[in-house]
């Protein structure tokens, strides 16, 4: 999956997000990207919008914040369910 889909569907020149919110279920193969912010505050904002999201809709596995930087690393993990 390239940056560009999940950030702006459609779009082949968008800037990629410094941050991004995945949801990676319990019997998924990998995380789904749910949403992406350029910063920090804006990605935590996001982080736990998608949290009260997910929590009333019963959703069984992890949320993650995700920094892209010279390594890729997992800021936040909250399991759900």
């Amino acid at each position: 999956m390239l940056h560009q889909d999940w950030i702006h569907p459609g779009w082949r020149e968008a800037p990629r997000a410094r941050f991004a919110v995945m949801f990676d279920a319990m019997e998924a193969g990998e995380p789904q990207v749910l949403r992406a912010a350029p910063d920090g505050d804006g990605a935590t904002l996001a982080f736990y919008d998608e949290w009260k999201r997910l929590t009333a809709e019963h959703a069984v596995g992890h949320l993650l914040l995700v920094c892209y930087d010279e390594d890729t690393r997992t800021l936040l993990r909250e399991t759900l369910g």
